[in-house]
């Protein structure tokens, strides 16, 4: 009501009996200080008369430095936020501060037009609000190998467990080899990177999984991604072996050409290097610790340097005391090639997305369906990467109770259980126990930004509705 009172330039007065507020214009403060009088509402009477005393523009000029606001979003509109900071290329806590100064503006400019606010107020409010406009924040996306930018809302890593790598690295292997089809690429070569899984005792995830939903950027507009990415390789031996197996094996156009496939930084931005290494080997010249470094154009040196010197030990994270090499550290990527792009749909309680409608409050029978439509999603786009069918499944399962098993089964049965245990990893092994629908969709998420808390609590007062009733009305409202 303070903050009001500055706002139109009166004094404030809060009737308990009616149980709202009132602003009294000053030359009738002492009118109304006489009927109160009458009434013997002495004290009522007496704040009145201290309200009249105060400056309030002076008070609400004095608070309207920027402080820190905690708003709890609701879901689906949590999601859209991140959708919001993505297209507009910032971060959520500036486009919440964004909403309330373009609704706070709104606000002003009508008062003003209507005569209702004090154009002293008017001013002070209208500085602020620039003020405002003018804070920078640090961008919270970030950008993936073919340059599309991305900010992730939900990820999830765990290791592989030894009963279910061979499957995963087989399964991955054949997919690797259905795209190296389309670009002529040799299967002999994908089988040469492909020669060692990780070889550990489990201990240390070196062989893991990781699944992440990022809201994603690109020339199309804004969409959701759903996306596993997973080392079955050994490091070392795509590191330090491999690389070397490919150039003396291959030509170099073809090398080259794949590694660009595959997003591998062997060679890709500095090809001279291997005439360099060939010479070296022709010659018979043992490779040092930097012929290992310029393979990889001056990239990943600090993983390649501990591997180079500590044998098979994995990278160490000292700011977290944990041995293993995560993903972003991964020199190639593959996995998520077939896994379709998700446009999204916002209402104030449902988010649709390829025929999957996720709700704020959905039954367990929903969830069942949504689940089943997204399994369903994933493993028909993998089926028709590696040219399988449900058909050749089941007629490889019928061969083997007949006892028909030859290498066209065994393979066919093979690649059709990698898929099931990767799909296994991808939507249900997530963290607490939940499939990865629900463990995105959670209710809500708590985001934090900064603005005037008198103007929150004048958007609250003359709007009738709370701070997160009107900025998920603000964030519905905006277009993606």
């Amino acid at each position: 009501m303070e903050y009001a009172a500055a706002l139109v330039g009166k004094i404030p007065y809060y009737d308990f009996e009616t149980k709202k507020p009132i602003f009294i214009e000053k030359e009738k403060v002492q009118q109304v200080v006489s009927e109160l009088v009458k009434e013997g509402k002495f004290a009522e009477a007496k704040e009145l008369v201290e309200a009249s005393k105060r400056d309030y523009l002076r008070e609400l000029e004095r608070s309207l430095a920027p402080k820190l606001l905690s708003v709890r979003i609701s879901f689906p509109l949590w999601v859209k936020l991140y959708a919001l900071a993505l297209k507009y290329e910032n971060s959520p806590s500036a486009v919440l501060r964004r909403l309330l100064i373009n609704a706070t503006e709104n606000l002003v400019e009508d008062l003003n037009k209507s005569g209702v606010v004090d154009p002293r107020a008017y001013r002070l409010i209208r500085k602020s609000l620039n003020n405002l406009k003018e804070l920078q924040e640090r961008k919270t996306f970030d950008e993936d190998e073919v340059g599309r930018k991305y900010m992730l809302i939900y990820e999830h890593e765990e290791p592989i467990g030894i009963s279910d790598l061979k499957h995963i690295h087989y399964f991955l292997k054949h997919l690797v080899k259905a795209y190296a089809r389309q670009e002529n690429i040799p299967e002999e070569l994908v089988d040469l990177l492909f020669e060692k899984n990780v070889v550990s005792d489990f201990e240390t995830p070196e062989a893991f999984f990781y699944t992440y939903i990022g809201v994603f950027k690109d020339d199309n507009g804004i969409f959701l991604r759903i996306g596993p990415e997973v080392n079955t390789l050994d490091f070392r031996y795509v590191v330090f072996e491999y690389p070397i197996k490919a150039i003396q094996e291959f030509p170099a156009e073809l090398v080259l050409k794949f590694h660009r496939m595959i997003l591998f930084d062997a060679f890709v931005n500095c090809p001279s290097v291997i005439e360099k290494i060939r010479k070296k080997l022709e010659v018979g010249e043992a490779l040092t610790l930097e012929d290992y470094k310029s393979i990889f154009c001056g990239k990943f040196e600090k993983e390649i340097e501990t591997l180079f010197r500590e044998g098979i030990k994995p990278f160490i994270y000292p700011e977290e005391g944990k041995e293993f090499v995560h993903a972003r550290f991964l020199p190639y990527c593959f996995e998520d090639y077939p896994l379709p792009l998700f446009k999204m749909d916002f209402s104030e309680r449902e988010l649709r997305m390829n025929g999957i409608i996720l709700k704020k409050k959905a039954s367990k029978n929903e969830l069942n369906e949504n689940f089943e439509r997204l399994k369903n999603i994933v493993k028909d786009a993998y089926y028709e990467a590696v040219r399988l069918s449900e058909e050749k499944v089941m007629e490889a399962k019928a061969k083997v109770e007949c006892g028909e098993i030859d290498e066209n089964v065994l393979e066919v049965l093979s690649v059709a259980k990698g898929i099931d245990v990767f799909l296994e990893y991808l939507l249900y092994r997530q963290e607490g126990g939940k499939d990865l629908l629900s463990a995105f969709s959670k209710p809500s998420e708590v985001f934090t930004t900064t603005f005037p808390k008198p103007l929150v609590r004048i958007l609250e007062l003359l709007s009738g509705k709370t701070i997160k009733e009107i900025l998920e009305g603000l964030i519905l409202e905006e277009q993606l």
